[in-house]
């Protein structure tokens, strides 16, 4: 399927097609990495307060809630300008 990008030329190029997405179609992915790093961020403290694990450094528990938080931000705010 070809695809006619700003300057109107015609291409078959995946890329081309990938960067074109709707903004709406962000909200699955966004959606899927928030959770991921909650759920990075909950097993994480999990370890090293329910078990002490002593390898696991405490900055990779607050990466983790800071990626969550970021994604999940980005999340809303694609979901509000979508239905807004």
């Amino acid at each position: 399927m070809d695809h006619i990008n700003q300057c109107g030329v015609v291409s078959s190029d995946y890329r081309v097609r990938y960067i074109s997405m709707k903004v709406y179609e962000f909200l699955g992915p966004l959606g899927l990495a928030g959770y991921t790093a909650l759920g990075a961020a909950f097993l994480s403290g999990f370890l090293k307060f329910k078990f002490h694990v002593k390898w696991l450094d405490m900055k990779w528990h607050f990466w983790a809630g800071i990626l969550a938080i970021v994604f999940a931000s980005l999340h809303l705010a694609v979901f509000i300008y979508t239905n807004f």
